[in-house]
């Protein structure tokens, strides 16, 4: 579940997707990698799940407020981009990238040290 979380990450970072103007598939992509993690990682298939049912469900997980706001930021952004057809920065997107690889590194290691929280 995780390695294959990170190196879908890693490839989505190697294809370089919003350099090449395709923010949308980008996000689609990054949102469903994530969706995908958790979805393994608890059992339950979270791949339906909204941009705003995703952060209320990770709200319940022991992330720090920061953490839990730059991931919200980033699955907004995500939806801004799919629906409303915004488009962010370079910069913005590889700092989603990174975000979310964050969040799943932190997951796992919660797993790892034993928490109960997925």
């Amino acid at each position: 579940d995780y390695d294959e979380a990170m190196k879908l990450l890693n490839e989505l970072k190697k294809e370089a997707l919003p350099a090449h103007g395709q923010f949308k598939m980008f996000y689609l992509r990054l949102t469903e990698i994530f969706k995908r993690y958790i979805s393994r990682k608890t059992g339950e298939n979270k791949m339906y799940l909204t941009g705003d049912e995703l952060i209320a469900d990770l709200s319940h997980r022991e992330l720090s407020r920061d953490m839990l706001s730059e991931f919200a930021n980033c699955i907004r952004m995500g939806d801004a981009v799919k629906f409303a057809k915004y488009r962010p920065s370079i910069e913005e997107s590889d700092r989603c990238l990174e975000k979310i690889s964050g969040v799943i590194n932190l997951l796992n290691n919660k797993e790892k040290e034993g928490s109960n929280d997925l």
